[in-house]
């Protein structure tokens, strides 16, 4: 693929997000035939090549979880920060990152409704 995308004379970016899409696009539409996979789960294959990847796996099948992925798991924000957590106290490290990771996986699974921390919390 990458030598047919390469005598297109196109981007080199452009060449390798149409062989990710393709590529990744086919094994996620494999990975979530599973009907038991988590909201977070769906998430963490779709964002990392999105949009391109997701939609070319919801052409290759028509699966739920890729429409809860564009119907609104993409879309899922955390309401803190890595700012939020070094006001709290938490030096800035990788595990600032992995704290924020794990906050939006609950959030998505719906273990968490509302991530703003401190005094700002309602």
């Amino acid at each position: 693929m990458y030598g047919w995308l390469q005598r297109l004379k196109m981007r080199r970016r452009d060449t390798e997000q149409i062989a990710a899409a393709v590529t990744v696009g086919h094994g996620s539409s494999n990975g979530l035939r599973d009907q038991d996979v988590e909201p977070a789960e769906i998430a963490a294959l779709a964002d990392r090549y999105a949009p391109d990847a997701p939609l070319f796996a919801l052409a290759l099948a028509d699966l739920e979880p890729l429409h809860a992925y564009f119907r609104g798991l993409r879309d899922v924000r955390l309401e803190v920060s890595g700012t939020d957590l070094a006001d709290l106290g938490l030096a800035e490290s990788p595990r600032v990152g992995e704290i924020l990771a794990e906050l939006r996986r609950r959030k998505l699974n719906g273990e968490l409704e509302r991530t703003r921390v401190g005094a700002r919390s309602r």
